[in-house]
């Protein structure tokens, strides 16, 4: 980015100054937990498996913007289903969490 920083009192006026800058490394940063899930698993017939809690954290440096719905994607996306998404439309301060729950079901 790029400014010009000049002063005056009305009737004499500095030399400007050119500025030049860049900024990197600020914004959000989603990360999920846990990761991986080893607890997906359904054993003895039973379907739906148990329920596993994601937290979604904001580890960036500013806020999100609101966040889309919670999608499941992949090679089996049909074998799992979102229970509860907490997430959706919310916006993440710094350190903000929200929450996802998933089970498998066969």
């Amino acid at each position: 980015y790029t400014a010009t920083l000049s002063i005056g009192d009305g009737a004499v006026t500095s030399n400007a100054a050119v500025l030049n800058g860049t900024a990197a490394g600020f914004g959000p940063a989603l990360t999920i937990t846990p990761d991986p899930s080893n607890a997906m698993d359904i054993a003895g017939g039973s379907s739906p498996g148990t329920t596993v809690t994601f937290t979604v954290t904001n580890t960036g440096t500013l806020s999100s913007a609101a966040l889309n719905a919670a999608a499941l994607a992949g090679t089996n996306p049909g074998n799992f289903e979102i229970v509860t998404d907490n997430c959706s439309t919310t916006t993440l301060a710094i350190s903000g969490t929200c929450t996802v729950d998933v089970r498998p079901i066969a």
